[in-house]
């Protein structure tokens, strides 16, 4: 798999790590524009109904589909080109991740304008990290992102119990942009490019007719 279609995976994978998918009010699509370390960028769009959440992305000239049922806890991974699809269970997955004390979320006071919305700065720490979001109000909850690269380490938003959560956003959590602070550097490692309000099908959350299931030890649901 390649490297900027990993991180994108993981960053999907550990999306729902934080705590269930609520319910959504908004219904549309947010694209994104992901930046690696090397500063290969990556487009993302990610389609929201409810509950579901497609993401769609094209990585090393490879299409990929990922679709997650909050309900359900799951993910299935969609590999276009050869007509099949992994399942993961992400309720499995948040059992084994590792476990991390609550961070320290400060509002920085500060807000601007991201893909025509406007959004709020936090730095969230943790004993190995440190991050910014620009998060705003009114897109919901769909979205709690434990390490965007894919590299192993905590943003802080991995482990939010619901006390901590509903304190600093009560209004929702939906990042804009995420920027990864290391000493004196900063490097944005996803923005948000659109936001569009738009009506979708139930059936473009659902894995396409004629898709052959992939098995993988580990990946599937619980017996």
């Amino acid at each position: 798999m390649p490297k900027s279609t990993r991180f994108a995976a993981a960053f999907l994978c550990a999306a729902l790590m934080a705590g269930p998918l609520a319910a959504q009010g908004f219904e549309g699509a947010v694209a994104y524009k992901m930046t690696d370390e090397k500063g290969k960028v990556t487009e993302m769009v990610m389609s929201m109904k409810g509950s579901r959440l497609r993401t769609d992305l094209v990585a090393e000239g490879q299409p990929m589909t990922m679709l997650i049922d909050g309900q359900a806890q799951s993910m299935k991974m969609l590999m276009s080109e050869q007509k099949m699809y992994m399942t993961m269970d992400l309720k499995a997955m948040k059992e084994k991740s590792k476990k991390h004390g609550p961070p320290k979320i400060t509002a920085l006071g500060t807000s601007e304008t991201i893909a025509g919305r406007s959004c709020e700065n936090y730095r969230v720490e943790t004993d190995d990290s440190k991050n910014e979001f620009c998060n705003t109000k009114g897109l919901g909850n769909f979205l709690s992102p434990h390490n965007p690269m894919g590299g192993g380490s905590s943003n802080g938003l991995t482990e939010l119990d619901d006390e901590v959560y509903q304190t600093h956003f009560k209004d929702g959590f939906f990042p804009l942009r995420v920027t990864e602070l290391k000493g004196d550097k900063r490097r944005v490692v996803m923005e948000a490019t659109r936001v569009e309000p738009k009506s979708f099908d139930a059936s473009y959350f659902e894995v396409p007719a004629g898709f052959t299931e992939m098995k993988m030890p580990g990946m599937g649901p619980r017996p």
